[in-house]
């Protein structure tokens, strides 16, 4: 079994990677997530692939892809994203289809915001790249030895050797921050509030969450910008033509807008050393 992953937003760079890749192999299968929405244009463009919604992977009508399995089989995974680590229709993808695989994404991090999640675009050809044997091996790891098991820079040059990419910067210099400072009633009523939450909450996620939302109800403002509360939104906003940042002076806001520009950070660093790496 082999494989590659391509990083890119480019059409035609991925379907010349594609045809390029997939000349000599039996069976050609073209497997897309549900944010894939250019898929008849790409049909148009690859006519001797099969095409398969990666949601209906284990359905009856789908067997054939499984029926004399082999390594002459080419597959392209087109945005492999999940919610569920044990999503079957992945592990089939993972564990069960020889062949060769192309996973063909525009974000490292299938757009969530933990670094972790980096691990699906390998791991479809091969654990072994990240080292770690499975997922949960990847989300638990700690700091050893001062290395930073999330370290994005060492990761991306890890899997350099299994990749290529069109992307050399996906968040550009280009987002303002507009920040405002709470009336001092206000911050009385944040602190109240915050305590509360401290007395009959024990998941610092939710408390997290419902201060944001409590300062957000106070100064309408807020909402509007990108959604600090859930991070994985933030690349579909930025995508979408997003630029602002809107921040309070409140510790919630300080804190959020830190997470915020580390993921940031994270994402563009391991694109940059990926962009880097393959071309070296």
């Amino acid at each position: 079994m082999g494989g590659k992953v391509i990083l890119t937003d480019n059409l035609n760079y991925e379907v010349d990677n594609i045809i390029r890749l997939s000349e000599g192999y039996k069976r050609k299968y073209y497997i897309y997530g549900s944010k894939c929405k250019e898929v008849e244009t790409i049909k148009g463009l690859l006519q001797d692939f099969n095409f398969i919604p990666l949601e209906k992977t284990i359905d009856p009508t789908n067997i054939p892809m499984f029926t004399d399995n082999s390594t002459q089989d080419f597959f392209v995974l087109k945005y492999p994203r999940l919610n569920d680590i044990m999503d079957r229709n992945i592990d089939m993808h993972q564990t069960v289809l020889k062949g060769y695989k192309l996973v063909i994404e525009e974000h490292p991090f299938l757009t969530k915001k933990d670094v972790y999640w980096c691990y699906f675009l390998w791991s479809f050809f091969d654990k072994g790249l990240l080292g770690y044997p499975h997922c949960y091996a990847f989300q638990r790891a700690k700091l050893v030895n001062g290395v930073d098991p999330y370290d994005c820079s060492m990761l991306a040059n890890k899997v350099a050797v299994a990749s290529d990419t069109s992307i050399s910067e996906i968040f550009h210099n280009d987002i303002i921050v507009k920040r405002i400072v709470l009336e001092d009633s206000l911050k009385s009523d944040y602190q109240e509030y915050k305590k509360q939450l401290f007395e009959t909450e024990s998941s610092q996620i939710i408390i997290t969450r419902k201060l944001k939302k409590f300062v957000n109800s106070k100064v309408p403002e807020l909402k509007k910008g990108f959604d600090l509360s859930y991070l994985f939104r933030v690349y579909g906003q930025y995508k979408s033509g997003e630029r602002v940042l809107i921040v309070s002076d409140a510790k919630v806001d300080i804190f959020l807008e830190t997470e915020f520009f580390k993921y940031i950070n994270n994402v563009n660093l391991f694109v940059r050393t990926l962009w880097d790496a393959t071309r070296t």
